[in-house]
Formats: structure tokens, sequence, C-alpha cells
């Protein structure tokens, strides 16, 4: 959710703005490469769940840029999902990792975290507080 990381990636957006999924919910269950313990992002399905987070628009050639950072396909998955939006529903590029690559009690790293909190303006007040409650 960090402009400035897709920035760094190269990865060129024109405009930014809020998402949610309902009925699924974040967890850090992607098991990260060499890193014993630690959890990546990941989204389960889950009734009564949202997830928040940033929609980028960008080009088709963004998203091939961006298939490299998220291990696509080794890694995640690219599902085509209908996001809520300020907007309206739109359809949406969403990572989600391999089962194969998930497993349950990992935690994320903070400076891992500080990249999704630098979505705080897109992100309800409750939502932004959960996660930063995930800072040791």
């Amino acid at each position: 959710m960090n402009p400035l990381r897709m920035t760094e990636r190269r990865v060129e957006f024109s405009s930014m703005f809020a998402g949610k999924l309902v009925n699924w919910m974040l967890v850090f269950n992607k098991v990260a490469s060499g890193k014993s313990g630690i959890g990546y992002a990941n989204i389960i399905t889950k009734k009564s769940s949202v997830v928040e987070g940033v929609i980028y628009k960008t080009a088709n050639d963004s998203i091939k840029k961006l298939d490299r950072f998220e291990g696509f396909p080794k890694h995640y998955e690219k599902k085509i999902m209908t996001v809520e939006t300020p907007h309206g529903f739109i359809d949406c590029v969403v990572y989600v990792a391999n089962e194969e690559k998930t497993l349950d009690g990992l935690c994320p790293e903070n400076e891992y975290l500080s990249h999704l909190l630098k979505g705080k303006e897109f992100l309800s007040k409750n939502y932004f507080d959960k996660l930063s409650k995930l800072i040791k």
C-alpha cells in the first residue's frame, strides 16, 4: 500500500484510491523465503470480514513488473476480484498466495508492516489501528 515502494519498483500508476473486499480477511500466512517464522500478506475467505487496501490504476506492463516482485506464479496467483471503491465496484487484479506457500503461525516483520501502514489515508481508522497493533 506504499506508493513510494511502487515508484521504487518502477510501477507506474495514474491514480490510487481505497478499496474493500467483503467476506475476505487479511492474514500473514505467506511463507517468507529464507526467513523462518516470518509471514507476508495474504487474503483468505471469511464471512463478515473485510480487507481494506489501496487500488492502483496502472497499465498491463506495470502489472508484469509487479508479478516479479510478488513472485507470480510460484508464490502468488493473480485473481480478478470485484472490489468496492468510492467510485463503485470495479474488477481488480489481486495477488493471493498459493496454498502450498502458506503456513499458519507466521508473523509479519515491522518493516513489512510499515509499507502497509503507508496506506493510512485510504484505510478506515479501525482498520489502520488494527494493523498498527501488529507492530512489536
